[in-house]
């Protein structure tokens, strides 16, 4: 007999979308603790497992796992919270893989004890296909049929439920009715397959582990290699498919996570190929020891029965850049938003997968610089600042401009003289003109005294000031002498004051302007 409990399984489940893959992934412990193995229930790393195999989602993000060595189906919520599914009175033997259907059943291949299990929602336990302890190769319908050594199941939408028979080395089919039919046997060449997994179509997707290959099964029955020799498969033992197409293979001995496109491009996900470890972090950074199975919720988390560390992984897809924001905010265009002080720019970036890789920046064009500390905008003029962030999955945030205005020079007043009026409305001359930038609107007000007391301020409005420009003001004054003067302000906060005030004299109290 091979001791195929060593061959363990990933199993579908059924409907799994497409994962929205980007550059890394950030991998984390997502329940038990490595080297304490253990059967304890609880939350995260409360939990005990040993030597789990396949693993499977339903449609509500439960995670089901084969706990193999101890002869367990488990289920962690997606809180984290694991329980026993099935244990000690399901009397499972070394079960390799676990499936879901669309209806919330789980199947279970139950290897030593040569059967094909199903539980229910409601924790019913019977037997779908096999007759206990009976061990061969037999077509037919439930009890009648016999495997050997049963490695991993997989669920279509249609119901039907597909056996990696390691021992026989084939691939069986199971109806909903419980027939059981050989979908591909010893003309395919296989060599104690593991995992399996269905896509949308039809097709069926082999971890022919002895070969260390992933094979694929069209609904024809016709066999067909999807990843060879030329990726260096060490043999695998769990596989994925999502809605897109794209593969996911647990590469045992290999200790990494792959990934094949529907194209046929394979990549490392996480781990290092040949280096076995224990350890979180993003793509290269993670370790894993033997994984023997993955699984795909809905959310595009990957599941990983990391088997000789005897806990669950999880790789946390990374598909959103980071977030940067500036402080203090600067103005969104070259015109708003003066200042007539330099600018210090603190630049803030957050991402909640993978991290902060780093954060760039760049003035007016200039060269692309990192960002370590906070820097000082100082000299007059409108500056563009453009910067983003980079996180430790590789995505890249879309640049952001924003601008940091100077405007240090203040505006120039002139009262013109008004000499002597004759009448109460008097028309008063001046000239603003501002050197700097910002001057689109400036604040102007006149004020008028007689002697040193101020009779009368004008609030005149905004006055463009881009050149030096002549206004007129008319007002009403009683006779006497006045003085008066052009207060100004420009739109960076600058104030400019008349200091040399024009004189002005109204001769009698009557008459009209001129």
């Amino acid at each position: 007999m091979l001791a195929t409990a060593v061959v363990l399984a990933l199993i579908l489940c059924s409907g799994v979308p497409a994962t929205a893959w980007a550059q890394g992934v950030t991998v984390t412990t997502f329940a038990g603790t490595a080297g304490f193995p253990g059967s304890a229930d609880g939350i995260g790393a409360a939990a005990g497992f040993r030597m789990p195999g396949g693993v499977a989602c339903d449609a509500a993000g439960n995670i089901y796992v084969a706990d193999t060595e101890n002869n367990a189906v488990r289920k962690i919520t997606p809180a984290g919270v694991v329980s026993t599914f099935a244990g000690t009175a399901a009397d499972l033997s070394l079960p390799g893989g676990v499936a879901c259907d669309k209806d919330g059943n789980v199947y279970v291949a139950d290897t030593w004890n040569q059967v094909i299990r199903k539980i229910t929602p409601g924790g019913l336990v019977k037997i779908l296909a096999g007759a206990i302890g009976e061990q061969d190769h037999i077509d037919g319908s439930g009890a009648e049929a016999r495997f050997s050594n049963p490695g991993g199941v997989a669920c279509d939408k249609d119901g039907n439920v597909y056996v990696a028979d390691t021992d026989n080395n084939s691939v069986r089919k199971i109806t909903s009715a419980g027939v059981v039919s050989t979908l591909a046997g010893a003309d395919a060449g296989f060599d104690s397959p593991a995992g399996l997994a269905c896509d949308t179509v039809g097709n069926v997707y082999v971890v022919d582990t002895f070969n260390s290959l992933i094979r694929k099964i069209k609904p024809t029955g016709e066999v067909s290699t999807l990843a060879g020799p030329a990726v260096g498969l060490s043999y695998p033992a769990g596989v994925v498919v999502d809605s897109a197409g794209n593969v996911y293979v647990a590469d045992t001995d290999n200790y990494v996570i792959r990934m094949i496109t529907a194209s046929g491009d394979v990549s490392t996900l996480a781990g290092v190929v040949g280096e076995a470890g224990v350890a979180d972090g993003t793509g290269a950074a993670a370790r894993f020891d033997s994984p023997r199975g993955v699984a795909c919720d809905g959310s595009g988390n990957v599941y990983v029965a990391d088997t000789s560390n005897s806990t669950i992984r999880r790789a946390s897809v990374d598909a959103l850049p980071p977030v940067t924001t500036a402080t203090p905010p600067l103005a969104s265009s070259a015109t708003t938003g003066w200042r007539n002080t330099a600018q210090t720019v603190t630049l803030t970036a957050t991402d909640a997968g993978s991290g902060v890789a780093a954060t760039s920046y760049s003035i007016d064009g200039g060269p692309t610089l990192t960002y370590t500390v906070p820097f000082t905008v100082s000299a007059p003029g409108s500056h563009a600042v453009t910067y983003f962030s980079t996180d430790n999955g590789g995505n890249v945030e879309a640049p952001q401009t924003g601008y940091v205005n100077i405007d240090a020079a203040s505006p120039a007043t002139e009262a013109q003289p008004a000499g002597v009026r004759t009448g109460r409305t008097v028309t008063l001359k001046f000239r603003i003109a501002d050197a700097g930038v910002s001057c689109g609107a400036a604040t102007v007000k006149l004020q008028i005294r007689k002697g040193s007391r101020v009779v009368k301020t004008i609030s005149v409005g905004s006055k463009a000031t881009n050149a030096a420009l002549t206004y007129r003001y008319r007002t009403t004054l009683k006779k006497g002498a006045y003085t008066w003067r052009v207060l100004a302000t420009d739109a960076a906060g600058n104030t400019a004051l008349e200091m040399h005030a024009a004189k002005l004299t109204v001769k009698q109290a009557l008459g009209a302007s001129r």
